[in-house]
Formats: C-alpha cells, structure tokens, sequence
C-alpha cells in the first residue's frame, strides 16, 4: 500500500499534467494564408505549375520561409481543388466573349468544333465505274506479259538443253 505522502505526490503530478495540457505550448503558430495567398494558388493550379513549385512561392509570414507541401495540402486545399476548373472556365468565357461579341472567326470555328461538335470531314471513295470495284486491268495485263515471258524463256531453255550432247557440261565452252 501507498504511503499518504506518495498518493499526495501522485495527485500534484496528475494536477500538474492537466495544467500543462490546458496551456498552449510555445512554438510556432499555426499557418494561417491571406486573401492574396489563396488567389495565387488557385491561379497557379490553374496554370499547371506543379505543388512543390507552388510551396516555393508561398512564404510563412512568421518564418519567412516557404511552406511545406502538407501545410499547402492543409490550409489551401478549396483552391487546390478549384484551380484547374476556374482557369478553364476563364478560357472557355473570353473565348466565348471573342466568337459572340467581337465576332472572331477563329474562335468560332473552335467554339462550333468542341462545343457544338461539328467537324470537317472530307471523305475520298475510290470505286469504279458506277460505284463498282475498282479493276486492276493494268496490272493484270503486265502480270499476263510477264507470266508469257517466262514461258518462252523457259521453253527456250528447255530447247537448248535438248540439243546439248550428253558430255557437255552447262557452262558452254566445251570442256577446255
């Protein structure tokens, strides 16, 4: 069993500890971003600029340091998410204000590509007469001219063997 001066002790220290959990500890304060820091990070995401770049660019005012990228993760988290979709839908209304108002062709043309789906499509059909297959005559004739040359080449060779006497050997010059 406990001595009554060790069950004193062990309640100061519990009183002690709640104490100190009640205190804020010293260190550095939480990260809190401005009106300014959130616009520029949402730009930024907009523009593509990859996290780690972005950090680079916020500085900590308490530290003057850039933050990190959990405390980008943390503390901008909207902008993160709405970055991309607000510099699309920016692009997407100055065009739109570009083919309407001012009546710019080639935002025009674009606007009517992607958004109404239109497109120029230029087909080529090769077919024969009246829509037939197309007939390869030209070929098929030179083919045929070829084919009847080597018949003839053939059978001329098939000749000059014939009249070969049997010691004569292929190379035609008689042996010597």
């Amino acid at each position: 069993m406990a001595s009554k001066a060790t069950r004193e002790r062990t309640k100061a220290g519990k009183a002690r500890g709640t104490e100190k959990r009640a205190t804020k500890r010293p260190g550095r304060p939480a990260f809190e971003p401005t009106d300014e820091q959130r616009k520029l990070v949402e730009a930024m995401v907009g523009y593509g600029i990859p996290q780690e770049e972005i950090c680079l660019l916020v500085t900590n005012p308490a530290t003057g340091e850039p933050i990190a990228r959990s405390t980008l993760n943390k503390c901008f988290a909207q902008e993160l998410q709405t970055g991309g979709a607000r510099f699309k839908a920016n692009v997407v209304k100055t065009l739109y204000r570009r083919a309407v108002r001012d009546g710019h062709v080639g935002a025009l043309i674009w606007l009517t590509k992607t958004r109404l789906r239109w497109s120029e499509r230029h087909t080529h059909e090769h077919s024969g007469p009246d829509g037939g297959p197309i007939e390869l005559q030209a070929r098929l004739e030179a083919a045929e001219r070829v084919s009847r040359r080597i018949d003839r080449l053939a059978e001329r060779l098939r000749e000059t063997e014939g009249t070969r006497s049997p010691g004569e050997d292929a190379g035609g010059d008689g042996g010597s």
